[in-house]
């Protein structure tokens, strides 16, 4: 399908590690079998997109892209609850849309979630010049880890994932552990997720 429209959804919880995938996707420094797995065209060269902005986008001038990357954090999403309506508007716009869910332990999250506030903390000092828009982010920050350290917060947003991805019309949805230092992916289809979740 060489003219074929490809959208390309890569979805996790904040500190999941979903920029990071999009800079090893395009530096090409993922294993080559994943990007086989993936089957996506132009994959080095995607115009990427936060959820947030695609409502900016118009939809024609997005599918002229041929394949689109969007980076979509379930965190902000679940605050919101609604907020996954428009990703179903926008799904029935590709010929193909692929999933890619990155999972990580609510433990691993809580970690990585602390590193970036101590990093903010000493960006604050490095740069005062830019104080208000970091304590902005440090507060955001600091949202988010009261809610991972929540009991059932990260199963919960993945649970809510799981469930609404069902009413989408995919082509594929694939679950990358990236707790992980050697990232492998596996279809959904092959994973139980009441044990992925105990």
């Amino acid at each position: 399908m060489a003219n074929s429209t490809q959208l390309l959804i890569l979805a996790g919880p904040s500190c999941a590690g979903k920029t990071t995938l999009i800079k090893a996707i395009k530096n090409k420094t993922l294993d080559s079998y994943i990007y086989k797995q993936l089957k996506v065209q132009n994959l080095f060269v995607l115009p990427t997109f936060e959820y947030k902005d695609l409502k900016k986008i118009e939809l024609e001038k997005l599918k002229k892209s041929v394949t689109v990357i969007i980076h979509y954090d379930l965190y902000n999403i679940y605050l919101k609850k609604n907020s996954y309506k428009y990703l179903a508007e926008i799904d029935q716009q590709f010929d193909e849309v692929i999933v890619i869910t990155l999972y990580v332990p609510s433990k691993v999250l809580l970690k990585r979630i602390k590193l970036r506030i101590i990093k903010t903390f000493i960006r604050i000092f490095i740069k005062p010049t830019k104080y208000k828009s970091t304590v902005e982010y440090l507060e955001d920050q600091w949202t988010k880890y009261r809610g991972y350290r929540t009991v059932n917060t990260a199963h919960n947003i993945y649970s809510d994932w799981f469930e609404f991805s069902k009413t989408l019309n995919l082509s594929s949805h694939w679950l990358i552990d990236s707790s992980q230092e050697k990232l492998k992916i596996k279809s959904l289809e092959t994973i139980n997720l009441d044990r992925l979740f105990n």
